[in-house]
């Protein structure tokens, strides 16, 4: 069964283009010596389909990769602050009168 594919080739819950031009630039480079690692953007639908599903990461769609690699990726941006830069905490919408709720 494969998953469903939405107007513009974005699976249901993956990034879309418009939103990935801006993540992009946030995450680490790939600039190591030796082994490269596996693309930024598959890696983190991985880590994105894992959290919306609750799924155990052995469960990782094929389409993702290896789970060992979306989850050493998840634990390194964790631990490193990547997340807290990449996706930042959503703020209470200010009211009227400039405050918020």
């Amino acid at each position: 069964m494969g998953a469903r594919v939405i107007a513009g080739g974005v699976g249901r819950g993956e990034v879309t283009d418009a939103a990935w031009d801006v993540i992009a630039s946030l995450l680490p480079a790939n600039g190591r010596r030796g082994q490269q690692w596996a693309d930024h953007r598959t890696v983190v639908n991985g880590i994105l389909g894992k959290v919306r599903t609750g799924a155990p990461w052995r469960d990782l769609l094929e389409r993702y990769g290896p789970w060992r690699t979306a989850y050493a990726r998840f634990r390194r941006w964790q631990r490193d602050g990547t997340w807290d830069r990449s996706w930042p905490t959503p703020r209470p919408a200010p009211t009227r009168s400039g405050t918020a709720r």
